[in-house]
């Protein structure tokens, strides 16, 4: 059985010397790009770059003011809690029995309240008496976790 042409080598049928030269010449050919073209891209990809690097360092900048007033927020509340002495006024919301935390209303972070300052035994004013029997105690805790579950219009 006789060869075929394009089974003859593993590259394939062999091309004549011109048409091979002219091939290779299409491909081994750099492009030329004028001066003025290269020097427009050049620009503009740098005029992007420094776009985004402005866009990132303002984006980090206002991060970091954020976060630098969130956290002198937080340091101005805890200092301002965390004095002795200090007591925030409350004349606009009346006194509540059973609003051990003053917050204007009876919830079970007062029962908590309350049941800490039982526990450590600290002082205690005629306004921690909630069921008024003269004595602060775990009946008194009792109470205002009641008071806290009560539902509105509810049996009492």
């Amino acid at each position: 059985m006789s060869e075929r042409p394009h089974q003859r080598g593993l590259d394939g049928p062999e091309l004549p010397g011109k048409l091979s030269a002219a091939l290779r010449g299409l491909y081994d050919a750099s492009p030329v790009v004028p001066t003025a073209v290269d020097e427009a891209i050049l620009r503009d990809a740098r005029s992007g770059f420094s776009r985004r690097r402005r866009f990132s360092l303002a984006v980090r900048w206002v991060g970091s003011a954020a976060a630098a007033a969130a956290a002198v927020v937080v340091v101005a509340v805890v200092l301002h809690r965390g004095r002795p002495g200090t007591q925030v006024a409350v004349n606009a919301i009346p006194a509540v029995p059973g609003d051990v935390d003053a917050s204007g209303r009876v919830d079970m972070l007062d029962a908590f309240v309350l049941a800490r300052k039982v526990d450590a035994k600290a002082s205690m004013g005629k306004a921690d008496d909630v069921n008024g029997d003269g004595v602060v105690d775990r009946r008194d805790v009792d109470a205002v976790a009641a008071m806290a579950v009560r539902l509105p219009g509810g049996a009492r």
